[in-house]
Formats: structure tokens, sequence, C-alpha cells
């Protein structure tokens, strides 16, 4: 269970830090000045170029969000399970606890 929050807690990282990255582009390229043309070829081509590498980021943070939520419930499942199981020892001691007695009891008792 420890492995599956670590992992959560990774895949959050990562797409805190995607987000970050495209923050900052977004404020490159308003920051970035433009010639008399409006920045031309090269600006399109540097454009294009980052328009991909922005669609390639959304593709893997779909897909790493997909993992998360994934990892997530696996997560949830498993401690719900922890809690049944952890209920269900309780109980199972209580009654060995009060059985014991009872043979001790029993015991102490029918044999004096």
């Amino acid at each position: 269970m420890e492995e599956c929050l670590k992992r959560a807690d990774e895949v959050d990282a990562k797409i805190l830090r995607l987000h970050e990255t495209v923050g900052e582009i977004n404020t490159l390229l308003a920051e970035t000045p433009q010639g008399a043309d409006g920045g031309g070829e090269a600006l399109a081509e540097y454009q294009a170029a980052m328009l991909e590498k922005l669609r390639a980021l959304r593709i893997s943070m779909d897909e790493e969000g997909a993992q998360n939520a994934a990892i997530k419930s696996e997560r949830d499942s498993a401690v719900s399970s922890l809690a049944t199981s952890e209920e269900k020892l309780a109980k199972q001691q209580f009654r060995i606890v009060h059985l014991l007695r009872a043979i001790e009891a029993g015991v102490g008792g029918g044999g004096s």
C-alpha cells in the first residue's frame, strides 16, 4: 500500500511540474517581442514546434492522470480492506479472550 501511495505522490508531483512548465512557456510566449512582421516564418515554426510539445505534454498528463486515478482507487480499496480486516481481527481477539476466561473458570471451578 505504501508503494501505491508513493507512486500516486510521484504522479501528482510530475503533473504539477508539467503544469508549471506549461505556465512558464505561456509566460515566455507572451513576453517574446515580435518584429514588425509579427514574427514571420521563424515564429510560425517555433509556435508549431511548441504546440506539438504541448500536445505531447497533454497526452502524457492524461495518461498519467488515468494511472493516478487507478492507483488511488486501488489504494482506497486496500485501505477499506485493511480496515475491515482489522475490525474482524479485533472481534476475534475479543472472543478468544472471553473463551480463554470461560475455559479457565470452568477448569478452576470444576476441578475444586
